[in-house]
């Protein structure tokens, strides 16, 4: 059973890292040939495909942070808050055992704020119209971390349960042991579990 978990633990990262790798491959072929726009979907993808001790997340933050800069530059205030807004989607959707971007997430707050003010006509009070756009983008969408605590340790109990019901529930032909009803109904409160997490 704990060579299993492993195993699909390592399935998990190698997945995540070549998801990552692709993404960040192809935002930079795009990048390089003037498509920003898809090129900044592929950075926040790859950004999103984090894996323990990953550098391309953090880069991919920092390309989408330089294309809203670029974007800023050319007086595209709308491209250049798709970029923030993608990058912010990143940042507040990727969770882990440990939550990565956390340096990324006022920063980007503040420029989507000024950005939209700035969109704004007839704004006279720049500084409470950034307030109150800082706590429109306040609330965090992520579910917490007891629920994806929860939610990963309910895919963990379906992956043992699978296995123990291939290493002790059947046979190498596939028959039925005296174990079949043990290991069919823990695969079933395991699956349970992971829809009612799920739906919570």
């Amino acid at each position: 059973m704990v060579s299993a978990v492993i195993v699909m633990i390592t399935v998990l990262w190698c997945t995540s890292y070549r998801r990552a790798q692709g993404h960040w491959r192809e935002a930079q072929r795009l990048e390089s040939s003037g498509r920003f726009d898809r090129a900044a979907q592929h950075y926040q993808w790859a950004a999103r495909s984090y894996y323990p001790m990953s550098g391309i997340g953090e880069r991919s933050l920092y390309q989408l942070w330089r294309l809203s800069e670029y974007h800023q530059a050319e007086g595209q205030q709308i491209k250049a808050l798709y970029c923030l807004d993608l990058l912010r989607g990143a940042v507040w959707s990727t969770r882990w055992l440990r939550t990565p971007y956390l340096e990324w997430r006022d920063r980007t707050d503040q420029m989507i704020a000024q950005l939209r003010v700035q969109s704004i006509e007839g704004v006279e009070e720049n500084k409470s119209a950034i307030s109150t756009q800082l706590m429109a983008l306040s609330d965090d969408p992520r579910p917490s971390p007891e629920r994806s605590l929860a939610l990963l340790l309910s895919v963990l109990a379906v992956c043992v349960s699978v296995a123990s019901l291939f290493l002790r529930g059947l046979t190498t032909d596939l028959r039925p042991t005296p174990y079949t009803r043990r290991c069919m109904l823990a695969l079933s409160f395991s699956s349970l579990s992971f829809f009612i997490t799920l739906g919570l």
